[in-house]
């Protein structure tokens, strides 16, 4: 036999029941504030730099096209010989100026190296700089090359970005580069002469 109360008798017997809490108490949002603060301090930095990672591979894989687009401009236009220079890719590059001083790039150890005359920096539009280094080919096999360093900060801050081109027109890094290299040191860096922002 169901026993039917009415329901204002049932409150008044179990004051508890229909009661609901409405907030946090200040304590319980401090918790949570802490918490949240605390997964923040170690998030946050990692996604900034995973960030700015992504964005100094690309700047430098942007270079990387361009000095490959340069290079085949400059065979069309002149003679590439075993006297062409990286430098001698300039003119054929699109950037927003010309600095011979007093900019500095740093390559991947952390060497820095001054804009001059003899070794401009080109100011490209991604605002990186890209420093030709006056250095000749120095022969025509396909393992004689000349240099150029690409700072993605252009501050001389940021480690940047050692291109091998090649004189058969192939471009790699100092970690990529090909045994047997001709030319001034050759290669003998190994992998760890990239930047650890930037992969292939």
């Amino acid at each position: 036999m169901a026993i039917d109360l009415p329901v204002r008798q049932i409150r008044l017997a179990f004051p508890q029941l229909g009661r609901h809490k409405l907030g946090f108490t200040i304590t319980e949002l401090l918790i949570a504030l802490m918490i949240l603060g605390e997964i923040a301090t170690f998030t946050i930095p990692k996604v900034l730099q995973t960030q700015q990672n992504s964005k100094y591979n690309a700047m430098a894989k942007e270079v990387a096209g361009s000095l490959s687009d340069a290079f085949i401009i400059l065979k069309s236009k002149t003679t590439v010989s075993a006297t062409t220079k990286a430098v001698d890719f300039g003119p054929y590059l699109n950037y927003v100026k010309i600095d011979t001083g007093p900019g500095t790039v740093q390559d991947a150890w952390g060497s820095s190296y001054n804009c001059n005359s003899s070794n401009p920096c080109y100011v490209l539009h991604n605002g990186g700089y890209l420093l030709l280094w006056n250095q000749q080919f120095t022969g025509t096999t396909n393992l004689h090359r000349t240099i150029m360093i690409f700072d993605p900060d252009g501050s001389g801050i940021e480690r940047g970005v050692w291109y091998v081109f090649y004189y058969n027109g192939r471009l790699t890094t100092l970690s990529t580069c090909l045994a047997g290299t001709i030319g001034e040191a050759g290669c003998p860096y190994g992998s760890a002469a990239d930047p650890s922002y930037f992969k292939w």
